[in-house]
């Protein structure tokens, strides 16, 4: 059972797909995007990470592994669907780990506190980002990690959860994330509006200056996931955009605009300002 349950997990995601005829709509070094399986949609909202053999589906953030995409798919038991993967014709096309920059890819997290202590990312936060510790501390933690090619060394960062298991990190000289990668959800009450934000910061930013926003608010935490939520966007009358003053944020408000999503570009907050930290920096 245990060989054939690693086999199992060691199909190609990609390729199971395929076999049920969804090709990727988009795809990168480590990344394949997909009009979702379970639903109609002309937007991809169904990525597969090719460095994990992951895949996430961003309309109910749901994700796991190919047993489990396999059990939603045939809707049968875990022992059923690594029947399903091993006992069709052929020989299935396993995972090959894709060679990416593994310094982004090993970030390991070695330990976490509840809130931001660590004396030079208060005063990274409070002095250079102006953001008081108190506002960091209502929504993010702190973090020791390391890269396992150095793992000699060892470096504090504020963090904040995604929705789907990774982890983003902040410090004075690194951004990242942990995989699996992907936006973040503030819960807040129900309401008919969202914001959305570029990254953390920028939404830490504007509750200094404002307080918390009273409308749902999502940190894309990067600009390549605006595709995978459209569907979700479109459940909202309108949504705020406080996305970067810069091509890319223009571009995806373009991108969001053609695809019918009622956006209020908010963007006129901080005119003159790349950002609404930047902003917020010359402002306090």
């Amino acid at each position: 059972m245990n060989d054939r349950l690693l086999r199992a997990k060691s199909v190609d995601l990609v390729y199971f797909l395929s076999t049920h005829g969804h090709r990727p709509v988009r795809e990168t070094e480590s990344s394949a995007y997909f009009l979702s399986p379970f639903r109609n949609e002309t937007n991809p909202s169904f990525s597969v990470s090719k460095v994990r053999n992951k895949w996430t589906d961003w309309g109910p953030r749901d994700h796991g592994d190919v047993i489990d995409l396999a059990e939603k798919i045939y809707g049968c038991t875990k022992m059923e669907a690594i029947d399903h993967l091993l006992g069709g014709t052929g020989t299935p096309q396993y995972h090959v780990e894709v060679d990416v920059d593994k310094r982004k890819k090993n970030i390991e997290i070695l330990e976490t506190r509840p809130e931001v202590t660590n004396e030079t990312l208060v005063n990274y936060m409070e002095k250079v980002r102006k953001i008081p510790i108190k506002v960091v501390n209502e929504y993010c933690h702190e973090a020791l990690f390391q890269f396992p090619a150095t793992a000699w060394k060892k470096y504090y960062g504020v963090a904040i959860a995604n929705d789907v298991g990774g982890t983003i990190l902040k410090n004075s000289w690194f951004k990242g994330t942990t995989s699996p990668a992907g936006i973040t959800t503030v819960k807040s009450a129900e309401s008919s509006e969202c914001n959305l934000y570029e990254g953390f910061i920028d939404y830490l930013s504007h509750v200094t200056l404002n307080g918390e926003p009273e409308e749902q608010t999502i940190i894309l935490n990067s600009v390549s996931f605006v595709p995978m939520i459209v569907d979700t966007l479109r459940g909202y009358d309108r949504v705020n955009i406080y996305m970067d003053a810069d091509e890319a944020g223009d571009e995806q408000c373009g991108y969001l605009a053609a695809n019918e999503i009622p956006i209020n570009d908010c963007r006129g907050v901080f005119d003159g300002f790349s950002d609404y930290n930047e902003y917020l920096q010359a402002t306090l």
